[in-house]
């Protein structure tokens, strides 16, 4: 009898055991996480609460916050719920509108007028996110502003290589350009179009097609990259 006492008590303790083990596995630990071609963040603090933003055109956006639980998580006093599960080191996020009537606007309610969002898979961020790609572009501009252009490029590069899947068009160009720049300086021209042929499209077309394309406030962020890129571009293709 002693010895099937001791028996359960293992069997407690190991199922214990495997319960933390599970509960390790599937929590989502705190951080940032992001959506491909910068489409989303979602930000998860050390105390289960979140804040999840779309993007979509012409600076519309989605935008909901909220505490993760083991149940989808209710916004505010919505009918629109989010759940949360761990996929590897990414999150897998799913919205759910649990409709009354007929006047519910469900989760398009947080959305701006040409945002949405239905769920999708956001990444674990590391060296992607906000934070880390500042501090990368900060020591990028000190060497650059120090002439140091062969260290500047070598900062830069990386995290092209890294994030190029996660950056909203607007960022890529931006940095493509920084690193175009720094490209010519050493007289790269080789290196120095293969950085901006992913722009080089985008820069081949007219202003009144730019203008079709896309709508207002829009213009006026990728305008101004659109013509830094065809200056360069024109600068690495010259003799």
């Amino acid at each position: 009898m002693v010895w099937g006492g001791n028996m359960k008590h293992i069997f407690i303790a190991l199922a214990a055991t495997l319960s933390i083990a599970t509960y390790a596995h599937t929590r989502i630990p705190p951080g940032e996480y992001v959506m491909e071609h910068g489409q989303g963040l979602l930000i998860i603090k050390p105390d289960r609460t979140f804040s999840l933003a779309t993007f979509g055109r012409d600076a519309s956006t989605c935008d909901f916050s909220g505490a993760i639980s083991n149940e989808p998580s209710q916004i505010e006093d919505s009918v629109c719920f989010i759940s949360f599960k761990r996929k590897g080191h990414n999150v897998l996020v799913d919205m759910n509108n649990r409709y009354t009537n007929d006047q519910d606007t469900g989760c398009s309610s947080f959305c701006g007028y040409r945002a949405g969002y239905g769920g999708g898979t956001f990444y674990a961020a590391s060296d992607c996110g906000r934070k880390s790609m500042a501090q990368t572009r900060n020591r990028f501009k000190v060497s650059y502003d120090k002439k140091d252009y062969p260290k500047a490029i070598a900062t830069l590069s990386p995290l092209l290589e890294k994030c190029a899947r996660f950056l909203a068009w607007p960022e890529e160009s931006s940095i493509r350009n920084d690193l175009a720049l720094a490209q010519l300086h050493i007289g790269n021209k080789a290196a120095c179009l293969a950085t901006l042929k992913p722009l080089a499209e985008d820069a081949s077309q007219s202003e009144d097609e730019i203008r079709e394309r896309y709508p207002p406030l829009e213009l006026d962020i990728f305008l101004p990259l659109i013509n830094a890129t065809r200056t360069k571009l024109r600068l690495c293709r010259a003799p």
